[in-house]
């Protein structure tokens, strides 16, 4: 048998087994960047969702206008009344069961004429009552959970801030 009748078929293209292995190299080639691509957009979901979710307010329950809320001077010995707006983001009534109490060198804070309800996409204002003490001077910062019968947020968490100047300071407006 002559090996030269037979070598014109070699150069007219790839055999079948060629053309099975560029197929299966082209299949597997599609499937790795379909995987890369779906990972990269669940990658890029996955972090334009937590950004969103980080600064974004969730749509259910009480959360406060201010979560830190600044009294500025007060007098040692002296009372002060804190009001606290909270914002209804549900459809139903909230009602606000009652609130923690805080004793700090400064001051102590406790909540007044709890309980209350606050309407469905409505507001409702806590009052608390701030004593700084007589013997206490200085910045304070005091941590306030008010408790509420919302499933979703049962606990709104709320800071009050100031300064206890001394009885026979100046003026609590003059800084």
């Amino acid at each position: 048998m002559n090996p030269h009748r037979f070598a014109h078929l070699r150069q007219q293209g790839p055999s079948h087994r060629s053309m099975r292995e560029t197929a299966r190299f082209r299949i597997l080639n599609f499937c790795a960047t379909l995987l890369t691509v779906s990972s990269l957009l669940l990658l890029s979901v996955g972090i334009v969702g937590g950004i969103s979710l980080a600064y974004a307010r969730p749509s259910e329950g009480l959360w406060p206008k201010e979560p830190i809320k600044s009294v500025g001077l007060v007098r040692a010995g002296t009372r002060v009344e804190v009001m606290i707006a909270l914002e209804n983001h549900s459809r139903k009534v909230i009602r606000i069961l009652g609130a923690s109490r805080a004793c700090y060198p400064q001051c102590c804070i406790t909540a007044e004429d709890l309980p209350m309800s606050v309407p469905g996409l409505g507001e409702g204002i806590v009052t608390l009552r701030l004593a700084a003490r007589s013997n206490g001077q200085g910045d304070f910062r005091l941590p306030v959970t008010i408790y509420t019968d919302f499933d979703g947020r049962p606990e709104v968490d709320v800071e009050v801030r100031g300064r206890v100047l001394s009885p026979n300071s100046g003026s609590p407006d003059a800084r």
